[in-house]
């Protein structure tokens, strides 16, 4: 996902992934791409992704994720909107069907409207876009060290 972002065009791709082995192949392929020096690949979970964006102060046009649904309930209820300009698309995959309403509820709650679905079988990807905060409202962003399990 990380080296398809940077050659469509992404001027700095952060990908994160708890397996070593994971952000080494990421690394080596980033390289053979030619789109090593977008990538930015860290090992981590979702802390380590919000730390970074915390201390840079950045937000993320676009956040790709495709890991289990009770994580990306986890990350979502982390505050992964935070991170995300208004207008901004969160992309979540990994679904099962079943677990697609519950997750869309929790979404809505932090300021993601769905955008669009797709299917596979059994499997489902939204794409979420953040909704602009009410006029005169400032932002900020904090990250509360709250640990995710990687188990």
């Amino acid at each position: 996902m990380s080296i398809a972002a940077a050659r469509l065009g992404a001027r700095t791709v952060r990908a994160y992934d708890v397996d070593p082995e994971a952000i080494r192949a990421c690394r080596q392929n980033a390289v053979r791409n030619g789109v090593s020096h977008v990538i930015r690949a860290r090992q981590g979970s979702l802390n380590a992704a919000l730390d970074d964006l915390t201390a840079d102060g950045d937000r993320c046009d676009l956040i790709v994720a495709n890991i289990l649904a009770s994580t990306l309930e986890e990350m979502l209820g982390q505050g992964l909107a935070r991170f995300t300009e208004a207008g901004g698309r969160i992309i979540l995959s990994g679904i099962l069907d079943h677990q697609l309403e519950p997750l869309l509820g929790l979404a809505a709650g932090k300021g993601l409207q769905p955008a669009e679905t797709r299917s596979e079988q059994d499997w489902r990807t939204i794409v979420l876009e953040r909704k602009a905060p009410p006029k005169g409202r400032r932002e900020t962003i904090t990250h509360p060290m709250q640990d995710l399990s990687q188990g």
